[in-house]
């Protein structure tokens, strides 16, 4: 076709192709507005959420720290003269336990009737370490046997006193570690992995 008939078909479908781009723009604007509304509001909704949760959080702290209070003031006031302690449940971690160790006049007499050691008496603090030294042949491994209960080749005489009060040791054998003076121990690892490592 020649003419003005052409020129108006060519003209007509550069309208239709540019009324087409204008209108894939217009959609893609509209898509990107509701995509960005969508993300908005999830947002809020989450903000939303997060804020409630606190909100419940910090409820239940309080009706916690209430219950406390209040379960102490009770055993304080029908029992004035017990120390209540200070703890609050927080996991399944116990709280850190002291262990003093004191003996009084310990001994070993073996079943000949020689006496082998007599009349040693001390005490181990908890969270220090201590270091028995003598010369060789002084009862440094006697005493260490038969403080720990290990001296079953005599009879073992004295007082071992835990935290104060009388105890048998081999009571605590749970949370003790005895490291021989034979050389069993492994030659890699340091003083205290060894005790960690028997106890």
């Amino acid at each position: 076709m020649s003419g003005p008939f052409a020129k108006n078909a060519t003209n007509g479908t550069m309208i239709q192709e540019s009324t087409r781009r204008d209108m894939n723009e217009s959609v893609q604007v509209l898509l990107v507005f509701v995509v960005i509304s969508l993300l908005l509001a999830a947002l809020f909704f989450v903000d939303k959420h997060w804020k409630h949760t606190q909100t419940e959080n910090a409820k239940a702290t309080g009706l916690l720290n209430t219950s406390h209070s209040y379960a102490t003031n009770l055993v304080k006031h029908f029992m004035p003269t017990m120390k209540v302690a200070k703890y609050q449940f927080r996991g399944m971690h116990p709280p850190p336990a002291r262990v003093d160790i004191a003996f009084h006049k310990l001994g070993l007499e073996l079943p000949s009737g020689a006496k082998v050691l007599t009349g040693v008496t001390g005490e181990f603090l908890a969270g220090r370490m201590c270091a028995i030294m003598g010369p060789s042949g002084a009862g440094k491994t006697t005493f260490m046997n038969v403080l720990c209960g290990k001296a079953t080749y005599g009879k073992m005489t004295g007082t071992i006193l835990i935290n104060g009060h009388k105890f048998d040791i081999s009571q605590i054998n749970s949370v003790v570690g005895f490291v021989p003076q034979d050389d069993v121990v492994h030659e890699t690892l340091t003083v205290r992995e060894q005790i960690a490592f028997s106890a």
